[in-house]
C-alpha cells in the first residue's frame, strides 16, 4: 500500500508516462542529429557564411532557441498526438542547431572549430539516447497511468472522427484498470456508445491512412515481401561492408590502431549495425516483430553512433547515408507499429524496446 501510494503521489507531481513517449523522444533525438549533420554540411560547402553585418553576427544557436521556443509554445497551447510528433521533430531540429555551437561557449576565444567539442556533442547525444531508453522502459504500471493514457487516446479519437485504432488502443489500456474505478467504468461505457454510433465519413488524410494500412496488411501476406525486406537489409549490410573496406583501404598506409578516431569509431559502430541486421535476419522466421526491432536498432546505431564519425571524415558520404537511414527508420517504425497492432502476443515477446 505504501509503495502504491508513493507511486500515485509521484504521478501527481511529475505526471504519468506517455505510452508513445519513447517514439516521440526518439524522433526528437534523430531530428537533432540530422539537423546538426546537415548544418555542418551546409556550412562546409558554403564557406561558413555569416548572417548579419556591421559587427553583428546572428549565430544559428539563436535560430535553434527560436525553434525550441516554438515547440514549447505549440506543446503548451495545443492538443493532439499528430502535433506532438511535429513538436518532437521541431524541437529536435532546434536542439541540433543549438548544441552545434557548443565549442563557442566552452572556449575563452569562442572557437567554433574547437576539436574536442565534436566529442562532447557526441557524448551528449549518447547520454540523451541512454536517458530516453530508460524513460521508455518505465511502464505506466499504476491504474492511474493506464487510465490517463486511455483518456488521452479517447481525445484523439474524438479529434480524428472516432478513429477505430485509437478507440481500440484505449480499450486495451482500460483492460489494465480495475472495473471498480468509476472513471474507467464511465469511459468504457462512453467508448461502447461511440463504437455503435454511426461512423462519420473520414477525411481525406484518414482515408489515405486507412488505405495504406490495408495495402500494407495485404502486402505482408505475399511471398515476395520477405524476400524484399530481407534482401533490402542484407544489401544495406553488404554496402556498409564495402564502405568499411574502402575506409580501411584508405588507411592501409598506416596500422589501423594509429588511424584517426573517426575511422575507428565508424568501423566499430558500423560493424555493430551490420551484426544487428544479421541477428534480425536470423530471427525473421521465428518472429517478424523481433527481426524488425533488431533492424531498427541497427538504424539507430548507424544514425546516432556511426554517422557522427563518418561525417567527421567524409561529409558527402555521411549525408547520403543519413538520408537512407532516416527513410528506413521511419519505414521500420511503421512496420513495427503494424506488427504490434495485429500481433499483440508477439509484441510481448520482442527482446528490445522499440
Amino acid at each position: 500500500m505504501a509503495s502504491a501510494s508513493k507511486l500515485r503521489s509521484t504521478s501527481r507531481i511529475f505526471g504519468v508516462r506517455n505510452v508513445d513517449g519513447g517514439l516521440l523522444l526518439e524522433r526528437f533525438l534523430v531530428s537533432g542529429v540530422a539537423a546538426l549533420l546537415l548544418l555542418r554540411f551546409y556550412l562546409e560547402i558554403t564557406g561558413y557564411p555569416q548572417i548579419g553585418g556591421g559587427g553583428l553576427h546572428i549565430a544559428h544557436l539563436l535560430w535553434g532557441g527560436l525553434l525550441m521556443l516554438a515547440a514549447i509554445v505549440l506543446l503548451l497551447g495545443f492538443l493532439g498526438e499528430s502535433l506532438r510528433s511535429a513538436v518532437a521533430i521541431l524541437g529536435g531540429i532546434g536542439f541540433g542547431l543549438f548544441i552545434d555551437e557548443l565549442g563557442k561557449f566552452i572556449t575563452s576565444d569562442n572557437n567554433y572549430f574547437f576539436r574536442p567539442a565534436i566529442a562532447l556533442i557526441y557524448v551528449i547525444f549518447v547520454v540523451l539516447f541512454m536517458l530516453f531508453r530508460f524513460i521508455d522502459r518505465i511502464r505506466p504500471h499504476s491504474e492511474e497511468g493506464y487510465l490517463v493514457n486511455a483518456l488521452q487516446l479517447t481525445s484523439e479519437a474524438i479529434m480524428h472522427g472516432y478513429d477505430r485504432e485509437d478507440h481500440d488502443r484505449a480499450l486495451d489500456l482500460l483492460s489494465h484498470v480495475s472495473p471498480a474505478n468509476p472513471v474507467a467504468s464511465a469511459l468504457r461505457d462512453a467508448l461502447s456508445r461511440i463504437a455503435v454510433a454511426p461512423q462519420q465519413r473520414p477525411g481525406r488524410m484518414i482515408a489515405l491512412t486507412h488505405l495504406i494500412h490495408d495495402r500494407y496488411r495485404h502486402l505482408v501476406q505475399s511471398i515476395w515481401f520477405t524476400r524484399l525486406v530481407m534482401g533490402g537489409f542484407l544489401i544495406y549490410a553488404a554496402a556498409t561492408v564495402v564502405a568499411l573496406g574502402l575506409i580501411v583501404a584508405a588507411t592501409v598506409h598506416e596500422p589501423l590502431r594509429q588511424a584517426g578516431i573517426s575511422v575507428k569509431g565508424d568501423l566499430t559502430f558500423s560493424s555493430l549495425g551490420d551484426l544487428l541486421i544479421v541477428i534480425g535476419a536470423i530471427f525473421w522466421r521465428v518472429s517478424r516483430l523481433r527481426a524488425l526491432v533488431f533492424f531498427k536498432w541497427s538504424m539507430l546505431v548507424s544514425i546516432l553512433l556511426a554517422q557522427p564519425f563518418l561525417f567527421y571524415s567524409d561529409q558527402l558520404a555521411a549525408l547520403a547515408w543519413l538520408v537512407v537511414d532516416l527513410v528506413l527508420l521511419e519505414a521500420l517504425n511503421y512496420m513495427i507499429a503494424e506488427e504490434r497492432k495485429h500481433s499483440p502476443s508477439a509484441a510481448q515477446q520482442a527482446p528490445l524496446p522499440a
